[in-house]
């Protein structure tokens, strides 16, 4: 399940396989792309996870992930997947240290 990734934080991901358990392994990749220049993207290491860190300022509403592969048979098997950026949380609540004072 996709669930976003918060502005100013990094995203953690899994590429699985389909089917999901007794496939041929691929003749080449998977690799990933994004098609957001601002977004730093990891490749998938030894257990198919990859990273993508995204600015706290980034103004997109989200990134394309593009995982791509060949399969035993020499065909290219790709996919696009949407991933959405989430707003920061607020910061959290503080103890109020002074008073402030409008005239109305």
């Amino acid at each position: 399940m996709i669930k976003g990734i918060v502005l100013g934080a990094t995203g953690t991901f899994q590429i699985g396989f389909v089917p999901a358990e007794n496939f041929i392994p691929l003749k080449s990749g998977p690799n990933v792309s994004v098609d957001d220049a601002s977004a730093t993207l990891t490749q998938p290491d030894a257990n198919d996870d990859f990273t993508i860190q995204v600015p706290a300022n980034d103004t997109a509403a989200g990134v394309n992930v593009t995982v791509t592969g060949v399969n035993d048979q020499g065909a290219t098997v790709m996919h696009t997947f949407n991933v959405p950026y989430l707003p920061a949380p607020p910061p959290p609540p503080q103890s109020v240290t002074d008073f402030s004072l409008n005239q109305l």
